[in-house]
């Protein structure tokens, strides 16, 4: 019965190490995106402007740890060249929704949003409210980036474990072990010539 329990046991870390491995491996690859968009964000504040218009706003509720908190979403539209894009923005969570109500009051569908485009690329924008100083950009990421790895890390420490990996010290040559055993000989034989070594009784 312990043996079936220990099995299961080990079935239960393997899966939870593989779980953890490709976790961290999925993280990465989604922050490195987090990254990416950081520093677009904060480059955005050099890019230029134009007038966007706000198509939906959306009041959403979510619940953590039996909580309640709520976001803005802001859907708009802007016209470049003749040809429309689209933009999204999620402001940070609150306690209650009147709170962003309020925040949120001056905007309404049909308002105008000022926004920043990639010359290159204008289908990437940012509103005001998406730019930071670069630090806040560089801890958002980073940050996100770090934890990303540390979760890589983990999970292969615990696949190695469970694997059975170990570090093991080298094993000591047939000529290392005859020398230990020479040097140990001689210093017990220097020890009977000085008089050092026990007597028997």
């Amino acid at each position: 019965m312990r043996k079936i329990k220990k099995h299961v046991l080990d079935l239960y870390s393997a899966a939870l190490s593989i779980f953890l491995f490709i976790g961290g491996c999925a993280a990465i690859y989604f922050s490195s995106g987090y990254v990416h968009l950081q520093w677009q964000a904060y480059q955005s504040q050099n890019w230029p402007h134009t007038t966007a218009i706000v198509e939906k706003i959306d009041f959403i509720s979510s619940k953590h740890k039996n909580k309640t908190f709520f976001v803005n979403q802001i859907n708009y539209q802007y016209l470049l060249a003749d040809q429309a894009y689209r933009g999204e923005y999620e402001s940070g969570r609150s306690d209650t929704l009147v709170e962003q109500q309020q925040q949120w009051a001056e905007y309404s569908v049909g308002s105008t949003l000022s926004v920043a485009y990639q010359p290159s690329n204008p289908s990437a924008a940012f509103t005001r409210f998406d730019q930071f100083p670069w630090w806040l950009h560089a801890i958002k990421g980073v940050g996100v980036l770090l934890l990303s790895m540390l979760l890589f890390v983990l999970g292969g420490v615990a696949i190695l474990s469970t694997m059975g990996i170990t570090y093991k010290e080298r094993r000591p040559s047939k000529r290392e072990r005859a020398e230990s055993q020479r040097v140990r000989v001689d210093a017990i034989a220097r020890k009977k010539t000085q008089g050092k070594w026990p007597k028997k009784a």
